[in-house]
């Protein structure tokens, strides 16, 4: 499939807080403390997803995309506390479990995944020590790509700030340095998102680890939300 113009993108900077939303909810005779989300929350970026969905407020049902793979329960709803601060919450991963390319496993086993750890180990102590011995290092970001406006579907991938160089594909240098510089102008843990058309931005859906490319350029309007 040939690239296609990005209008819009959103992306957090992974925490704790997201980690526990994406590891997996906390079985009988676990303590819960924070493993109970099955979305993932995102403050001060609704003026970039009215523009992604041309005006329409959320909810919004979708397929997250991927490469060749797909999960056709993708969501985006208010959160609760939606009317006083725009706030939204994005997934509602059926089970609790995300889609492959934001799950917690093995990436050489399965190449669609870029966060490694043991999806199954306890909650609490083992869970939160693989974040902090393994996944927090790599400072992984999550990244959801709208093309052509298309308000059906949003693409998914997972970047690794520090990439080993062992798997470098999954490294943020592969995002481009526009977007790239958007999403690290500020160091905190947070969710951020920009609109329209990014100069230049094209991406191919098919391509799961390289789907970044030059594209035509033009004066086109930006509108960023920066990370918060």
């Amino acid at each position: 499939m040939a690239a296609q113009r990005v209008t819009g993108v959103i992306w957090w900077r992974m925490g704790v807080s997201h980690y526990q939303s994406l590891y997996r909810r906390a079985r009988a005779g676990e303590p819960k403390l924070g493993f109970t989300r099955d979305y993932l929350q995102a403050s001060r970026i609704l003026p970039v997803i009215l523009e992604m969905f041309e005006g329409r407020e959320p909810p919004y049902e979708l397929t997250y995309r991927w490469g060749a793979g797909s999960d056709p329960n993708g969501r985006i709803f208010p959160a609760a506390d939606y009317d006083e601060n725009g706030r939204v919450e994005i997934g509602q991963f059926i089970g609790g479990v995300p889609p492959q390319p934001w799950r917690i496993g093995d990436p050489r086993a399965n190449p669609e995944i870029t966060l490694p750890g043991d999806p199954d180990a306890p909650i609490p102590g083992p869970a939160i020590a693989q974040w902090e011995d393994r996944i927090k290092p790599l400072k992984p970001w999550l990244v959801l790509v709208q093309l052509d406006r298309n308000q059906e579907e949003l693409h998914l991938r997972a970047y690794l700030e520090n990439a080993p160089e062992d798997f470098r594909e999954a490294s943020l240098e592969r995002v481009p340095e526009t977007l790239r510089r958007l999403m690290t102008v500020r160091s905190r843990v947070g969710a951020g998102a920009a609109s329209v058309a990014l100069p230049g931005l094209w991406f191919d859906p098919m391509d799961f680890r390289d789907p970044w490319h030059p594209g035509p350029t033009g004066d086109r309007s930006l509108e960023v939300e920066e990370p918060v």
